[in-house]
């Protein structure tokens, strides 16, 4: 089975995100509730270099099956600014609006390739990251944002098995892909 280090570069990031729930083929976007905090995003992340970890918040909007719990691990376009409800499912993308009577995270970078990860306690595997989610006063890390998972906890991380999980990329991102591919920029294949 592979790991979390066999789908990245071995000098790579891992960045942690906190999610109210699990990435699949129906919620296949990093979403933001704005531009600013997406390009906060994408300025820590390298395409081809680097993971983002997803975590499950402990709040009333999570379900209890994914609280505190690591949930994905997603390689993005960092180039590609796009609107949510372009990437996600649309019966999923009416619930979420039905639900919170707007768009809560309209901007965002779509997945590329998405990997579960077993559901861990985060707290038992990246104590000092998970908690440095909730802390952002002085951190420079805005609210939603991503931070650099570091040391031992990086390597914990590095470690875990990942399980590929497939789906089928929007047309949009197939078109931006092709764009970069035509340009002579590297695009990213999932490993």
């Amino acid at each position: 089975m592979k790991t979390v280090a066999d789908i990245m570069h071995p000098d790579g990031n891992v960045l942690l995100r906190p999610e109210y729930g699990l990435f699949d083929g129906k919620w296949n976007a990093i979403a933001c509730r704005n531009l600013k905090v997406l390009k906060s995003i994408q300025a820590l992340y390298t395409r081809g270099r680097d993971i983002i970890i997803s975590t499950g918040i402990k709040d009333a909007w999570t379900k209890l099956e994914y609280q505190s719990k690591l949930l994905a691990a997603v390689n993005i376009e960092p180039r590609q600014e796009i609107a949510t409800r372009r990437l996600v499912d649309p019966a999923v993308y009416a619930a979420h609006i039905a639900r919170h009577g707007k768009e809560l995270w309209p901007k965002a970078s779509p997945i590329l390739c998405l990997y579960h990860l077993p559901r861990i306690n985060a707290r038992h595997i990246i104590p000092n990251a998970y908690s440095a989610l909730s802390y952002t006063s002085g951190s420079g890390r805005l609210v939603g944002g991503a931070l650099k998972v570091t040391g031992s906890e990086r390597d914990a991380i590095m470690a875990l098995p990942v399980q590929h999980i497939p789906f089928t990329l929007t047309d949009d991102v197939v078109a931006y892909q092709e764009l970069l591919r035509a340009n002579g920029v590297p695009t990213y294949e999932c490993r």
